[in-house]
């Protein structure tokens, strides 16, 4: 059996540097039985690759027998790259080069070889090779891989998570918000609601007390007819207190209506006669006379269900802002517009009141409809027209919208359901 020559190698150099040039025997021995004791495979090879010496791990490690392995060719471990090994251990040291080795069941391993030249005491060389398994840390390496794939994984899921959870909080927010707004714009309108609650209670209280006075003007009506008959008094002055008494009587009645939480009592009627009194009524009042009024009404009747006095009382409120609002424009024509259609299907009527005006700017435009809000001069306007007109209009089942441009007028449209009966 041939001794162990100790060398130069890559792993054991720096401890056997301070060894003596020629070791004694004590010192052989140890180096054999370091040899050894080491887990990994160490082989010696002559110069023509043949193995003559191998440790006792080299029998475990690579599954041959001890007569299989010594005298045997150190290329049969590695068929698949013999060439590769013959190239590699002419050179002087190899370290840690990785290769696949043939064990004796006839699995390829992988290995990682180191390899030294070795000279001997007759002038020759010898090799001494070590070869590690790879298989545990191929195996370690797979696992490090799997859970480095996992990792990217949760990683990929934990950013789908958080990508999700702030989605989820951008639609809270905004969830939130709208709901906010919301609530504000109940609190707004349940303050408008009070406040015109108020208005119509105070309302009620004047047209009460105007009836009142009908009533006494109406029993002097009734004395003045037997000074009529008796030629005291002139039958033109009487009736001209008779129209007096209707006239305060339909105002009594409006204001009582306010104070009505729905509509009185409605009839059918053809809204283009209703929009021609109220313009003639306007106009004789001076409202419009200095205003150029424009209408474009169809040749069919327009039939809504409405009280009269109502629906009078809306036009009025939508001519006479028009008017107020051409009032003091210079650079062109002061124009009112008053249009009234079908609407296509047949089951609403649509009217539309315009003007020519300065128009509304948007910040003002929001609180149009609000209680006691007018853009009119201190004296000239309540800020009450518009809220009123809002609550005649949806009474019957209608809307009231509002479009305007600064600089170019103003319109506002309200749509009231179509009536199929025919006037009384």
């Amino acid at each position: 059996m041939a001794e162990f020559v100790v060398g130069k190698t890559g792993d054991t150099s720096p401890l056997l540097e301070s060894m003596p040039s020629k070791p004694t025997l004590s010192q052989a021995d140890f180096a054999r039985r370091v040899v050894g004791v080491m887990s990994e495979a160490v082989l010696i090879l002559n110069v023509d690759l043949s193995i003559v010496t191998a440790n006792d791990s080299s029998y475990s490690l690579l599954g041959y027998s001890r007569e299989e392995l010594l005298g045997s060719s150190f290329s049969k471990l590695f068929p698949e790259a013999s060439a590769w090994v013959l190239a590699t251990l002419g050179r002087t040291v190899v370290h840690g080069d990785e290769v696949k080795c043939k064990v004796g069941d006839g699995q390829m391993v992988p290995m990682s070889i180191s390899a030294s030249l070795l000279p001997d005491e007759d002038g020759g060389q010898s090799v001494v090779v070590v070869l590690r398994d790879l298989t545990s840390v191929h195996r370690l390496a797979a696992q490090l891989a799997v859970a480095k794939n996992e990792l990217g994984q949760r990683a990929g899921e934990l950013a789908l998570e958080v990508s999700r959870r702030k989605r989820v909080e951008e639609e809270l927010r905004d969830a939130k918000s709208g709901v906010e707004r919301r609530l504000e714009e109940t609190r707004s309108q349940l303050l408008r609601t009070e406040r015109l609650a108020t208005l119509g209670t105070l309302a009620g209280g004047v047209g009460h007390e105007l009836n009142n006075v009908v009533m006494i003007q109406h029993l002097c009506i009734e004395e003045a007819k037997d000074l009529v008959e008796e030629g005291i008094l002139d039958q033109g002055y009487l009736r001209q207190l008779e129209a007096v008494e209707g006239h305060l009587t339909n105002h009594a009645r409006r204001l009582l209506n306010l104070a009505r939480p729905g509509p009185d009592y409605a009839e059918p009627l053809d809204l283009r006669t209703t929009i021609c009194d109220t313009l003639e009524i306007l106009h004789g009042s001076g409202r419009t006379k200095y205003v150029s009024v424009q209408t474009e009404l169809p040749d069919e009747p327009l039939m809504v269900r409405v009280n009269r006095a109502r629906i009078e009382q809306i036009l009025i409120n939508l001519v006479g802002n028009a008017a107020d609002a051409v009032a003091d424009i210079q650079d062109r024509e002061k124009q009112v517009r008053v249009l009234a259609s079908l609407e296509p299907g047949g089951d609403r009527v649509h009217c539309e009141v315009g003007d020519t005006g300065s128009g509304i700017s948007a910040p003002d435009l929001e609180r149009v409809f609000d209680p006691f809000f007018t853009t009119k001069p201190p004296g000239r306007g309540t800020g009450l027209g518009l809220p009123v007109v809002k609550q005649i209009v949806e009474s019957y089942g209608g809307e009231l919208s509002v479009f305007s441009a600064v600089g170019m007028g103003t319109v506002f449209s309200f749509h009231l359901p179509a009536a199929t009966e025919a006037p009384a």
